[in-house]
């Protein structure tokens, strides 16, 4: 419980704090919290917000407890300034003793569950430094420069690959939209500083479900089937658990791969080893639209004409990068086929790897500019639903409670078949889905129906039907999804 809070924790404190930040953080320890009750228990919630940081066991988490309360404190003052008023001065100096002293509490506490030696120590509060990266990143984009469209753009982080840890005159890619943190997901991953690092999107997403097909698809197909490759990992992302669609071409089939992401919101292009690592942990898989089919790689090692498209032979075959490794001849990249292959156990043998900068592969890929948020990615039927708070937050929860009005509450019984009560008592599932970003979804069963007196509202309980993460795993690596024309 004490890893997911301070997750939790970390990505409210990844905002700029204001009313709106504070009843998010509150959320986190009342679910049913309405923003009317903020101004008046917000001291009270903030304590068993501190509370819940500090009742950790494991001595491992300790250090980064204590630096999650430490950056606490003066964001949730800054953020009760925000409400105005004597009694929000008066809760912020309360608070700032409440917070000193449970930090004293904690510090003591930590020190006599701790007993590793010093470089042990410095060792944990180094990770705990890692993990707070992303917000040192995502704080530092508030100072980047605004493009034309009024869009701020962070510093390049092209320095951490640099072992001398300056910046390099690589062009600054455009900003790109974030992912929430579900399932799996985190804002902007710091990249590994050295070079002995590996990355496989699947070991970071393992719900991910690569679509592969069953028979090599002809020549003129190839660029299109690795767009909707790419397209389909990226959108599993966003909606953080394994999907149960994937979409394809319906009339563009011959389409490019810039054609297939510049008709679905634009595309970026990446032509070094450093911004191909980057888009790989932080956005997911990447195609390489350069890359040579060489008949000295296909002649080389097992099964390699049979996982792609001979007719391209020393031609160019877009193919799609999933991560990265080393061996004992230098760096390669992990390229999965769009066929699937039956030979091997171990998901590093269904990959073709491709050391860095042979057969043209890393001259220029690319990616799309969408984290196809609008799409849906799973199977209705639908509920709609206009959430204001982060997906990262009730994504996670195993219920929810919801205020509609009459007219949503007939919607909702139209999606489960007409009847509520028969519904609710045989749990008939429906797919809660936020209205302006429908990735953002949860499959649900109806729980209590209040009506609201005096008012033409309703309260009503969803209960969330999410598998394990176990499940999940297995669901995304058995299951065939429902294929959607796009």
């Amino acid at each position: 419980m004490t890893a997911r809070i301070l997750d939790q924790v970390e990505t409210v404190l990844s905002k700029e704090p204001s009313e709106e930040s504070l009843y998010q953080l509150l959320k986190l320890v009342s679910p049913t919290l309405d923003r009317a009750s903020v101004k008046q228990d917000h001291l009270n919630l903030y304590k068993k917000v501190q509370f819940q940081i500090n009742s950790n066991t494991d001595a491992s988490k300790a250090i980064r407890s204590q630096i999650v309360c430490e950056s606490l404190e003066p964001f949730y003052i800054k953020c009760v300034k925000t409400l105005g008023g004597s009694r929000a001065r008066t809760s912020s100096a309360a608070s700032a003793r409440s917070t000193r002293s449970a930090r004293s509490t904690a510090s003591t506490t930590s020190g006599r569950r701790m007993v590793e030696s010093r470089n042990s120590t410095d060792s944990l509060r180094s990770a705990a430094s890692i993990r707070s990266a992303d917000t040192s990143v995502r704080s530092a984009a508030t100072h980047g420069t605004s493009d034309s469209f009024g869009i701020k753009s962070a510093p390049s982080t092209d320095s951490l690959f640099n072992p001398a840890n300056k910046r390099t005159s690589a062009k600054r890619q455009p900003a790109k939209s974030s992912a929430p943190k579900l399932g799996g997901i985190s804002f902007r991953n710091p990249i590994p500083k050295n070079n002995d690092a590996e990355f496989d999107v699947t070991t970071k997403w393992p719900f991910m479900n690569i679509q592969q097909h069953p028979n090599i698809p002809p020549a003129e197909q190839i660029g299109s089937r690795a767009a909707f490759q790419c397209i389909n990992a990226r959108g599993a992302i966003t909606h953080g658990r394994a999907p149960e669609k994937a979409y394809s071409s319906k009339n563009g089939m011959t389409n490019s791969v810039r054609d297939e992401f510049g008709k679905w919101g634009g595309y970026e292009t990446l032509t070094n080893v450093d911004a191909i690592k980057r888009e790989l942990v932080e956005r997911g898989p990447v195609v390489s639209t350069s890359f040579i089919l060489s008949s000295a790689f296909l002649d080389f090692g097992t099964g390699r004409r049979s996982s792609f498209n001979n007719d391209l032979e020393n031609k160019k075959h877009p193919v799609l990068i999933v991560g990265w490794e080393n061996t004992m001849v230098g760096q390669v990249w992990n390229v999965l086929p769009i066929v699937s292959t039956s030979s091997g156990t171990k998901a590093q043998e269904k990959y073709h790897k491709v050391a860095f900068g042979q057969y043209n592969i890393d001259k220029k890929c690319l990616v799309p500019s969408s984290n196809f948020e609008k799409w849906s990615w799973q199977n209705g039927p639908y509920f709609e639903y206009k959430f204001d708070m982060d997906y990262s937050l009730w994504g996670t929860w195993d219920r929810i409670d919801i205020t509609v009005t009459s007219k949503q509450l007939g919607a909702l019984s139209k999606s489960l078949g007409g009847d509520l009560i028969s519904a609710a008592i045989s749990k008939k599932k429906v797919t809660l889905q936020d209205k302006e970003k429908k990735a953002h979804s949860v499959s649900c069963t109806l729980g209590k129906m209040v009506h609201i007196e005096d008012g033409d509202k309703w309260k009503v309980s969803l209960d969330f039907v999410k598998p394990s993460i176990k499940e999940v795993v297995i669901k995304s690596k058995s299951s065939k999804m429902k294929e959607v024309d796009c």
